[in-house]
C-alpha cells in the first residue's frame, strides 16, 4: 500500500514538470503572438483541406494546448462571427479526435510509451484519414451536398 501513495505521488510530480512548463509556453506564446504566425504558416496546407483562415488558429490552440482551450477559443471566434458553419464543423470533427498531441505525448511518456509510437498514431489513424476526406469532400462534391453545420447543436 505505501508503494501505491508513493508511485502515485511520483507520476504527479512527472505529470506536473510536464504539464507546467507547457501551460507556461502557452502563455508566453499567446502574449507575443507566436502561435498566430505559426497559425498563417499552417494555413497555406490547411486551406486545401477546406479550413477557412480564421479556423486554422482555433484548430492550432485546439491540437497544441488541448480541447478545454481550444474550445474556449473556438466559441469566442465564434460569438465574434469569424467561424463558418462549415468551420465549426471541421474544427468540432477534427478537435474531438485529435486534440492535445503534445500533451498527450508527454503524458503517454510518463508511462514509458515510446513518442513516436503516440504521435505516429495520432497521425495515421486519425487525423490523416480526417484531413483525407475533408479534402475529397472539398475537392469532389458540388457546395450544395456539404453538410450544413449551422445546425451543429455545439455552436448555435
Amino acid at each position: 500500500m505505501k508503494n501505491l501513495f508513493i508511485d502515485s505521488f511520483l507520476l504527479v510530480l512527472k505529470l506536473a514538470c510536464y504539464i507546467i512548463p507547457l501551460m507556461i509556453i502557452l502563455e508566453f506564446s499567446k502574449e507575443n503572438d507566436h502561435i498566430e504566425s505559426i497559425s498563417n504558416s499552417i494555413y497555406k496546407v490547411l486551406k486545401k483541406y477546406g479550413y477557412s483562415k480564421a479556423a486554422v488558429f482555433p484548430l492550432l490552440i485546439g491540437v497544441l494546448f488541448g480541447i478545454t482551450y481550444g474550445s474556449g477559443v473556438i466559441v469566442q471566434s465564434n460569438k465574434e462571427g469569424r467561424l463558418e458553419g462549415e468551420d465549426k464543423r471541421l474544427l468540432s470533427d477534427f478537435l474531438n479526435i485529435c486534440h492535445a498531441i503534445p500533451e498527450d505525448t508527454l503524458l503517454f511518456a510518463t508511462l514509458n510509451t515510446p513518442n513516436f509510437m503516440v504521435v505516429s498514431l495520432f497521425f495515421i489513424c486519425i487525423a490523416l484519414p480526417r484531413l483525407l476526406l475533408a479534402f475529397i469532400a472539398n475537392k469532389y462534391l458540388p457546395d450544395s451536398n456539404k453538410i450544413d453545420s449551422n445546425s451543429y447543436a455545439p455552436f448555435k
